[in-house]
């Protein structure tokens, strides 16, 4: 009777939507249109809010931004919205009704505590930056909040495994519909045919799916730590095989930092973790066959490699930064203004969109923003609230579990040195498969995969 039920409102809501759509008059047929589509998704998200939640993680492979869509009718039909603004409010409406629905821990967690620091700080005592405004300080507190959001999510415990294969194949994913987009010849922003090959400046080849490089390199760095978790701690076999698939991808990426931190996440990894099933031998036997495995990959992209690392005549210099060396002195010298509590939420983004030195948008390095947007009190403020969320429920881990958190953790810090792993798309799928993580090594000490039937799904809350 409760699928009868269901059924029914949703056949009446789509009656309701469409006659919306027909009485809407031609000039706002697009923002009707629109405004259906985010009450369809909330409703989606409350009937089926495993499914939405698992979508809305999936849709952050696509990059709506690099793709044509004339500008005018952006501007005339969004209301000044761009793409990519759409793209992230239907995200927002999809993940916030599915996480109230599956159930959402309401306690005072280190995430809540950090947020509201910084928040205090940037009005408080923050030199604020002239050209900051409050939206564009709300745009950052909502960046900066929505990773801790997932881990006062509560998930079910037969659910958990199945987010985390999702997340294991994004970047093959990301692959696939690049290669779908070429052969439909979708244009990117500059009416160009969308290949999943691109050339560089450097005249490196780089992969990049259906995102930019960087992005698809941040979904296998991701990616990575899920197999090398699931297949170590818990012997999937399965993840050995996802895992090689995307150290592939990553390598031909050509994104040089986080190619070089999975290799060491996964010497880590090897020496202080493994099921029952890897002993000493087993992982002697692992070692080799991944350093030839890399030894192979880096021979063959070793031409591209070189390329991005030392072709830098338009730099200077020795090594290629990417136009970072151009990037970091704007940063240091607002920085210096105020550098204890910064300049205020949201500066960090704005900062460079201001000066004309550079045509870059991003300051990719998450410390030097963090520092610009609060100052060192600021950073030390939030990172203790990473770490404190992904640690605080530290007494449900083992040896290998506490290894795969540390090791991960250490390296997002050598990556936010050198990149935007704080504030671009999949920083969301990073800290939402750590929180399953998390999540599923409090299952198994309390005893849910042991007796499913007497740990009831209100236990975990």
């Amino acid at each position: 009777m409760t699928h009868v039920w269901t059924l029914r409102s949703v056949g009446l809501f789509g009656l309701m939507a469409l006659t919306l759509l027909v009485v809407a008059t031609p000039g706002y047929f697009v923002q009707a249109g629109l405004l259906t589509t985010l009450l369809f998704v909330v409703l989606f998200a409350v009937l089926f809010p495993e499914i939405v939640l698992g979508a809305a993680v999936f849709s952050l492979v696509l990059s709506p931004e690099n793709f044509y869509l004339p500008t005018n009718f952006v501007a005339q039909h969004f209301g000044g919205l761009t793409v990519h603004s759409v793209h992230k409010l239907l995200f927002l409406v999809a993940v916030i009704p599915s996480v109230l629905r599956l159930r959402f821990k309401f306690d005072l967690n280190p995430g809540a505590v950090a947020m509201g620091l910084l928040v205090v700080i940037s009005f408080v005592f923050s030199t604020t930056f002239p050209e900051l405004t409050n939206s564009q300080t709300i745009r950052s507190i909502i960046a900066l909040a929505l990773p801790f959001l997932f881990f006062s999510l509560v998930v079910r415990p037969y659910e958990i495994d199945r987010f985390l294969l999702l997340i294991a194949l994004l970047p093959i994913a990301s692959l696939v519909i690049g290669f779908i987009f070429q052969l439909l010849a979708v244009e990117d922003v500059f009416r160009r045919t969308w290949h999943v090959l691109s050339l560089e400046f450097t005249g490196a080849t780089r992969l990049r799916g259906v995102n930019i490089a960087a992005y698809l390199a941040y979904f296998c760095f991701i990616s990575y730590f899920v197999c090398l978790y699931q297949a170590l701690v818990y012997n999937r076999r399965l993840y050995y095989v996802i895992g090689a698939l995307v150290l592939i991808i990553l390598f031909f990426t050509g994104t040089r930092t986080p190619t070089a931190l999975v290799v060491l996440m996964s010497g880590m990894a090897i020496l202080f973790t493994g099921s029952g099933d890897l002993n000493v031998r087993s992982k002697f036997g692992l070692s080799v066959i991944g350093i030839m495995f890399v030894s192979i990959l880096l021979a063959l992209y070793w031409p591209n490699l070189e390329a991005r690392m030392f072709n830098n005549e338009f730099e200077g210099g020795i090594f290629n930064t990417s136009g970072r060396q151009a990037i970091w002195p704007i940063f240091q010298e607002a920085i210096a203004v105020n550098p204890l509590f910064g300049r205020g939420l949201g500066t960090g983004a704005i900062i460079l969109l201001l000066d004309q030195r550079t045509e870059v948008a991003s300051a990719h390095n998450e410390y030097l923003r963090l520092l610009v947007d609060v100052g060192v009190v600021g950073l030390i403020v939030y990172v203790v609230g990473l770490v404190a969320c992904t640690l605080r429920e530290r007494k449900y881990y083992d040896r290998s579990q506490w290894t795969m958190f540390i090791a991960v953790l250490l390296a997002l810090a050598a990556y936010s040195y050198t990149d935007n792993t704080l504030t671009s798309p999949p920083t969301l799928v990073l800290f939402f498969a750590i929180s399953l993580f998390v999540q599923k090594a409090r299952y198994e000490k309390e005893g849910y995969y042991d007796d499913p039937y007497e740990y009831t799904y209100e236990d975990a809350i």
